[in-house]
């Protein structure tokens, strides 16, 4: 720049909109062909999918949108000696050009420059982690992507983030949530830890909680030891996600964006320290988190939003109530019936039935044919009636293709 400052231009590449619309038109039709087709990707809602990715990319592609949110980690880090945010240069951006601080850092992958410019890798890793886990638990906003080379490191161990392009946003129930289950994954609750990412992921049914605890008891036999010196979040996770993917229940996309920043940044600090465990870091920011929640301030806080919505509520009530019972008396209200599990049933049944009406034809092709033997009427041959023989073909056939598709279904 004219003034002496070294910056980072962020240009966008010209008809690019153009390039990713044709791209997500073609997602969209691929995703209603899946809907249509293939029933078992039908919760997977690949249509929900690439809406979700439509929006995520026109955000990253707005500049103006990602200066804003540099800004707002630059201002939340701004007395945080650990951190560097770099400076948006506003009269020098637009919505297809970026202009940023330039930074002149080592990227936190490059292990050995770390090491040669005299640079702590335990520090780092620390540091790295206490950005992820302030965003998330103070600021309620965090990098998406903290992947290594969106990471840099200045002098004194001083993390500085790049690429504000993808961020998520928790809300405070949320981040109270995670923090209840941090404290009951150190505690090895399982039956907390069911609860609570059950209601992360609105499923409550007795069935689901009771599945999720054995899956949870068999990950922390697999992923934490006494000391939690082997617990890897990664693993957790992956665990978790598997199950609710096996349930069919949606991982809301607020979570699922944090559980990937977390699973990096976790594999960023092993990289850098071997001996490193995200779950005690997070621990400290749990107890925090509920140091707070017990503040008197906040309790009364907390008091007085409960008693102005249940006022809400109330004021609310008697109007939605007369509106009810107007619907009821138009005739307007309907009843939907969601049934589950009785696929299964069904089908059992379809193979019963089709077997029974197997087993009928054949039991009347064998009186048929007996009945013919015992008579003797008709062509002949061998000396035997060759409608009865003709009869006790078929009876045999049909027996033998019911006995080995009874026998292949396992259902005998």
């Amino acid at each position: 720049m004219k003034t002496g400052e070294e910056v980072a231009v962020k240009v966008q590449r010209p008809e690019i909109e153009e390039v990713i619309d044709a791209d997500i038109r073609v997602l969209r039709r691929l995703a209603a062909l899946a809907e249509r087709h293939l029933p078992e990707f039908s919760f997977f809602e690949p249509g929900v999918l690439v809406d979700d990715f439509a929006v995520s990319i026109h955000h990253e592609m707005d500049f103006v949108r990602e200066g804003r949110s540099a800004d707002s980690f630059r201002k939340f880090f701004e007395d945080d000696e650990t951190v560097h945010v770099p400076i948006v240069y506003w009269d020098l951006t637009t919505t297809k050009v970026l202009t940023l601080e330039y930074i002149h850092g080592i990227k936190v992958s490059e292990h050995s420059r770390l090491e040669d410019a005299g640079l702590d890798r335990k520090t780092i890793a620390f540091n790295g982690t206490n950005l992820i886990l302030k965003e998330i638990f103070e600021l309620h906003k965090f990098h998406a992507d903290p992947h290594p080379g969106n990471l840099f490191v200045l002098d004194n161990n001083v993390i500085a983030p790049i690429d504000y392009g993808m961020t998520g946003k928790l809300d405070q129930e949320r981040v109270n949530q995670l923090g209840t289950l941090i404290t009951a994954i150190v505690d090895k609750d399982v039956g907390t830890m069911a609860t609570v990412l059950l209601q992360m992921c609105g499923a409550t049914e007795k069935t689901q909680t009771e599945a999720l605890r054995a899956q949870l008891d068999d990950l922390l036999d697999r992923y934490y030891d006494s000391s939690l010196k082997e617990f890897r979040l990664d693993g957790f996770i992956n665990g978790v996600t598997t199950f609710f993917r096996r349930d069919k229940t949606r991982f809301p996309r607020d979570l699922a964006m944090m559980a990937r920043s977390l699973i990096i940044i976790e594999s960023v600090g092993c990289g850098l320290y071997p001996e490193f465990n995200i779950i005690k870091i997070m621990e400290q920011y749990a107890q925090k988190l509920m140091i707070r929640k017990a503040d008197p301030a906040k309790l009364f806080q907390d008091i007085g939003k409960t008693i102005a919505e249940t006022a809400a509520l109330l004021k609310a009530l008697p109007s939605d109530t007369r509106e009810i019972l107007a619907k009821i008396k138009r005739d307007e209200i309907s009843v939907r019936f969601d049934h589950r599990g009785l696929e299964r049933i069904s089908s059992v049944l379809d193979r019963s039935s089709n077997r029974l009406s197997f087993a009928i034809v054949i039991a009347a092709l064998i009186i048929g044919s007996s009945l013919v033997f015992q008579t003797g009427v008709g062509p002949k041959m061998f000396d035997f009636p060759l409608a009865g023989l003709i009869g006790l073909v078929m009876a045999m056939i049909l027996g033998l293709w019911l006995l080995i598709g009874t026998i292949r279904s396992g259902q005998l």
